[in-house]
């Protein structure tokens, strides 16, 4: 293969510890690849052509996956008392596959727990986008926990049986679920919140809180959502 060819193939384009200059022999070190093989390669059923296909995490989606789990692990270890973030990527670069390699990384890591994931969207092409992409997984267990919440009862009941299962001393079970942020409307959730005025603003806290640690919320791109659809 001439070398311009080969300079530019797609194995070579692995940029994960410096951007301006690509670096296949960090994608080849023993720690690097096992990772990459664990928690960053995954088979999915195709509609189209080939039965199945192989997808393996480009640089940018492997970079946002480990700064993610870096600020979960902070967190859940109390180095750090930060529990959100921001994760920006251009439109086509498969934020899809970033949301379920977190997923299924928190939810072997974090197994004994029964760790509980919210994928959260704003519009319902998304929905369908993300399903799509979960439901062709194959792995048993990552579809064994997945599901969609289809309506704001169901949002609710979610949410109550997670409440009690802490005040019962029960096991929260184990969920991967994928919602719409106009589920969250304050007036079906009213009497589980509180609100309070500083400064004529408002803020919302909750009246009963899940005290547990391992749950988590993914969103994609929800913060175009007008505020007032979810009051």
């Amino acid at each position: 293969m001439p070398k311009e060819e080969v300079e530019s193939a797609p194995a070579f384009e692995w940029r994960y510890l410096n951007e301006e200059r690509p670096d296949i022999f960090d994608l080849l070190t023993p720690e690097r690849l096992l990772d990459v093989l664990r928690y960053y390669t995954f088979f999915k059923k195709n509609k189209k052509g080939a039965k199945r296909i192989k997808v393996i995490t480009r640089w940018n989606q492997y970079r946002a996956t480990r700064r993610i789990i870096e600020r979960i692990e902070e967190y859940l270890s109390k180095s750090s008392e930060k529990k959100n973030g921001l994760v920006w990527q251009w439109q086509g670069s498969a934020k899809t596959f970033v949301m379920f390699f977190v997923a299924n990384w928190f939810l072997n890591r974090y197994k004994g727990k029964n760790s509980v994931v919210f994928f959260v969207v704003d519009r319902t092409d998304l929905k369908d986008q993300h399903f799509g992409v979960f439901e062709a997984v194959e792995d048993r267990e990552f579809r064994e926990h997945f599901d969609v919440i289809k309506n704001i009862s169901e949002l609710r009941k979610r949410i109550e049986e997670m409440m009690k299962s802490e005040e019962t001393g029960r096991v929260i079970p184990t969920g991967l679920h994928i919602t719409m942020i106009q589920k969250f409307q304050y007036g079906k959730f009213k009497d589980l919140m509180r609100v309070k005025k500083v400064q004529s603003e408002e803020n919302f806290e909750a009246e009963k809180a899940v005290r547990k640690s391992e749950v988590l919320f993914l969103i994609d791109e929800a913060h175009r959502t007008s505020t007032k659809l979810t009051r």
